[in-house]
């Protein structure tokens, strides 16, 4: 826009001096000199056009800096693992397994028992260690397939229990709120996290109605 008036300026000025000059042919006024008066208005405008630019604010980028990422930090989950005692009877010879356990008999619940839904019952076990090693309280008897009917999954046994013992393995349960027939699987767990021995389980149904219940065993 500047640039523009500028512009009228010159031409302005050029045609001032066309005129004066036509003028001084007639008479005895002396002549002007165009090139000097060509070079003021020239200067005239270069000034112009520099102040204009000196004054034409500058537009500096704005520099923006990257948003740090959050790091978000997971809380580590502690399960709370309940201790089952067991009871540790005389021990027998033993074979050559390093780990093993045996199934000798069910004390409770019997295969086909029959439990109202939602009802509450007590399976038992007597096992003996027949392996090589001792089992220290690092061992488990571990849920391991089947319908979940304990709220604990995993029970350290609570004392050392040596080659040719036997012991009685005790997990509260509670039957499944829907009518049906349902099986249960537990075995244990040696101390490197390996399963090994028997599969023991636990095979029950559950009626509205009791008729034809097994007598328990113990």
């Amino acid at each position: 826009m500047r640039l523009n008036r500028n512009l009228y300026v010159f031409f302005f000025s050029l045609i001032i001096i066309l005129v004066i000059t036509g003028c001084g042919s007639q008479g005895n006024t002396p002549t002007p000199d165009l090139n000097l008066i060509i070079t003021q208005v020239a200067q005239t405008i270069h000034a112009e056009m520099t102040l204009s630019v000196t004054n034409t604010p500058i537009n500096t980028p704005t520099t923006y800096l990257p948003t740090p990422t959050p790091q978000i930090t997971t809380p580590v989950t502690t399960l709370s693992i309940q201790t089952t005692t067991v009871a540790i009877q005389p021990g027998m010879p033993t074979t050559q397994a390093p780990d093993n356990c045996v199934w000798l008999e069910d004390l409770s619940v019997p295969d086909g028992t029959i439990f109202y839904p939602n009802e509450s019952f007590t399976k038992i076990w007597k096992v003996q260690n027949l392996g090589t090693t001792t089992w220290n309280t690092n061992y488990k008897f571990v849920y391991l397939d089947g319908t979940i009917v304990s709220e604990v999954l995993s029970f350290p046994i609570s004392k050392s229990v040596e080659p040719g013992n036997i012991i009685n393995l005790s997990v509260p349960m509670k039957a499944p709120g829907t009518v049906g027939n349902y099986t249960s699987q537990w075995k244990m767990m040696n101390d490197k996290g390996q399963f090994f021995g028997d599969l023991l389980y636990v095979q029950f149904t559950v009626a509205t109605t009791k008729e034809n219940t097994p007598t328990p065993i113990g």
